[in-house]
């Protein structure tokens, strides 16, 4: 259906008359007596409604989330990866360099269940996110797709599923409820905790455990400058 509609779209608005005046002719070639002349121009009324109803239901899908492989594409595109190979990927994961989201926007665009952007929440929601990122950057020219109606699975790595909804507007997007384990769900909500309850006490981000507390102490008593050890 969508290949039609895509093909009735260069129809010209002109070209129904034209195409309903063709079909008046033929029917009354074919036509016998009075009634077959009614059926015919009943019959013709009904394609063009048909023509007309499928030219007014065409919808325009966003090119980046357009079919999953497009998705994919695209989130790597949101860390600026688009253009990196599989291999170049899996030799900074393994140096343990860091990818940095060029595009928030684009990113959170290929999630349909993305969290908030603040608080212990979406921070977990986040790194599930990566997770996600993780498993298909590192195996982006091994995924399987697998297709079952609106509903696109893709297998990067054994072990790993990772799944996409096609929504009314038509663009697939990753569903993180159903593509990050419970585990490494529960693990994210826990180191997010953990990072808000640092916060909290007041201890800057990148601090190690050990001069936490030094931290605290130094700010609880006000004669007591708050030091950090290396």
């Amino acid at each position: 259906m969508a290949q039609r509609t895509r093909a009735l779209r260069a129809i010209p608005d002109q070209a129904y008359s034209q195409l309903a005046i063709g079909l008046a002719r033929r029917t009354n070639r074919i036509s016998k007596g009075p009634s077959d002349r009614v059926f015919g121009a009943l019959l013709c009324a009904a394609v063009i409604a048909v023509l007309v109803g499928c030219e007014g239901a065409t919808q325009t899908v966003d090119a980046r989330f357009s079919t999953p492989e497009h998705t994919v594409r695209t989130l790597m595109s949101s860390y600026g990866l688009e253009d990196a190979t599989q291999e170049q990927i899996r030799e900074r994961m393994a140096a343990h360099d860091r990818f940095e989201i060029q595009s928030r926007a684009t990113f959170r665009e290929c999630f349909e269940d993305l969290g908030p952007t603040s608080g212990t929440h979406g921070a977990a929601s986040e790194g599930a996110a990566g997770f996600v990122f993780g498993a298909l950057a590192a195996g982006r020219d091994d995924v399987e797709i697998t297709m079952t109606g609106d509903r696109a699975t893709l297998v990067p790595r054994q072990g790993v599923q990772i799944v996409m909804h096609r929504g009314e507007d038509g663009a697939y997007r990753i569903v993180l409820a159903e593509s990050v384990p419970a585990e490494v769900r529960a693990r994210m909500a826990s180191l997010a905790q953990h990072a808000d309850d640092r916060l909290r006490r007041g201890i800057p981000a990148g601090v190690p455990p050990e001069a936490a507390d030094t931290i605290v102490s130094g700010r609880l008593s006000p004669t007591t400058p708050a030091v950090i050890t290396e």
